[in-house]
């Protein structure tokens, strides 16, 4: 076997080897299931100062039998406010749920807030966005 030869057969197995070190580190599926069938565009709904779900389903190679995860509950951006550490889920060999019971700040006025899901399992992040429109209890 000439010099060529081997180089090529390096660079295969290398290849290989490099393929399998990706699919280890894919990034999880995050999925915000849709209140309104086939409609993700429609807020889940919450009443001002009650509490409320937030919920996220996780499915991929790496996160079957559990992942950590953290909300930014407020959508400011960050993970820094209250109760917006990272957390284990558990996992039941298909996927994983992420959820987490909050309860908005009571104010004058319905507002919309779009709280996110940071997931970490199997080497890789995944994010999504689960829309929330809270409401003031009208009397």
């Amino acid at each position: 076997m000439n010099r060529s030869q081997r180089t090529a057969r390096y660079l295969a197995f290398a290849g290989t080897l490099l393929a399998g070190a990706l699919a280890v580190h894919a990034a999880p599926d995050v999925h915000i299931p849709p209140r309104v069938q086939n409609n993700p565009d429609v807020p889940y709904e919450a009443y001002n100062g009650a509490p409320t779900m937030l919920m996220a389903i996780v499915e991929g190679d790496g996160c079957l039998n559990g992942v950590q995860a953290q909300w930014d509950i407020n959508g400011d951006g960050d993970y820094a406010d209250a109760n917006e550490e990272l957390r284990n889920y558990p996992g039941n060999g298909y996927f994983s749920r992420v959820e987490l019971d909050v309860q908005y700040p009571p104010a004058e006025g319905d507002r919309r807030y779009f709280p996110k899901v940071r997931v970490v399992c199997g080497g890789g992040e995944g994010t999504a966005t689960m829309p929330v429109q809270v409401w003031v209890d009208r009397v």
